[in-house]
């Protein structure tokens, strides 16, 4: 082109042609399809094209997946896919649980990579524990209601900022039932949180209301989800401490050797009301202090949150208080600090509550 030639402008049509490949393009990544995964995982990396779910999709699991595999065809018909066939190796699956002890070391126990491309889907981890939690990250992007059944094309690489993520449950005299208790775990679970504290409904003729055969099959559901029930009031364990939400109580248990689970402060009091404790003060909240020296910081298990049943519940009641605020704890409990970002995660429930179970 010369220094006086007028440059070739694209028609019109040409230029909507662009536009239109353009927005193809962009929307072929999740982070332009509103993608929403709570709590946010420490590396997230959209990539190009999307996995089909269509029918006759087979499934290879490694054999300490047994557990994980049935969940899976669970996961499929809650939302309404065609079944899951089983593959006897590996490369012939379009899906894969896998086991292996070698990512320990970049994972921990309970840390995951989930890896979708157009042609597979790949949940990893050192152990079950691991592909469970990559299983509830794969839930979140499998579609809802009326959306194109694929799975966005996607590498997470994800773990744990604290190995005791906790929730109570104080019934009182107010038992909520056994399919109340099996729902719960089931959002637990989906959070990725990993320890019920179940504090049994009783009155003051009968130890508890539960019969041992409901105390029994509530541990097995939890054990399923790789969430431990504990039955409250329990004998202290020696191995570590609950510390309340005094800085000065809390340095003095860690620096005395113990290891502490931070609770009993007015941030992970889930029953009380939106207005006494908002969403953003639930999200903000930081269980580790500032004058706790770096080397004291593996003495800092977790967080617990606790839930009082103070008036008869009903399931519709436990839930809509524990909503959305549930979702902000688990992001305390899983999201490292640095990854943590308030209009994220607004962005990222308001997606998030649409397919809440």
């Amino acid at each position: 082109m010369t220094k006086n030639s007028v440059p070739k402008v694209p028609s019109l049509c040409g230029q909507k042609n662009m536009l239109k490949t353009l927005l193809l393009f962009l929307l072929s990544f999740p982070a332009f399809s509103q993608l929403a995964i709570l709590p946010h995982p420490a590396v997230v990396k959209p990539e190009r094209g999307n996995f089909s779910l269509r029918a006759g999709l087979r499934v290879w699991a490694s054999p300490a997946c047994a557990n994980e595999r049935q969940l899976l065809d669970d996961y499929w018909k809650q939302a309404g896919l065609p079944p899951l066939t089983p593959a006897t190796k590996p490369k012939a699956s379009d899906i894969q649980l896998l086991v292996d002890g070698a990512r320990y070391e970049a994972l921990g126990t309970e840390g995951y990579e989930l890896r979708v491309s157009p042609r597979r889907i790949v949940v990893a981890g050192a152990s079950s524990a691991g592909v469970f939690h990559g299983l509830q990250t794969l839930r979140q992007l499998l579609p809802t209601m009326g959306v194109d059944a694929v799975v966005p094309a996607i590498l997470v690489r994800d773990k744990p900022r604290f190995s005791w993520r906790s929730f109570t449950l104080d019934e009182g005299q107010y038992p909520g039932g056994i399919e109340t208790l099996k729902k719960l775990l089931d959002e637990l679970a989906l959070l990725k949180f990993n320890r019920f504290q179940w504090s049994m409904a009783a009155t003051r003729d009968t130890p508890t209301i539960y019969t041992l055969d409901e105390v029994d099959r509530i541990k097995q559901y939890g054990r399923a989800r790789h969430i431990h029930v504990d039955i409250r009031p329990a004998s202290p364990s020696a191995a570590y401490s609950w510390a309340n939400g005094n800085t000065t109580d809390l340095l003095k248990t860690i620096k005395s050797g113990q290891d502490a689970v931070v609770s009993t402060t007015s941030e992970t009091h889930l029953s009380a009301s939106l207005a006494q404790l908002p969403l953003d003060r639930v999200y903000r909240f930081e269980p580790i202090p500032d004058q706790l020296p770096e080397d004291l910081l593996p003495r800092m298990l977790g967080v617990n949150y606790t839930f009082l049943s103070e008036v008869p519940p009903t399931s519709e009641r436990l839930f809509s208080q524990l909503h959305p605020r549930l979702a902000a704890a688990a992001e305390v409990a899983w999201t490292f600090q640095q990854d943590k970002k308030w209009n994220r995660f607004q962005q990222a429930l308001e997606q998030f509550t649409k397919r809440w179970w």
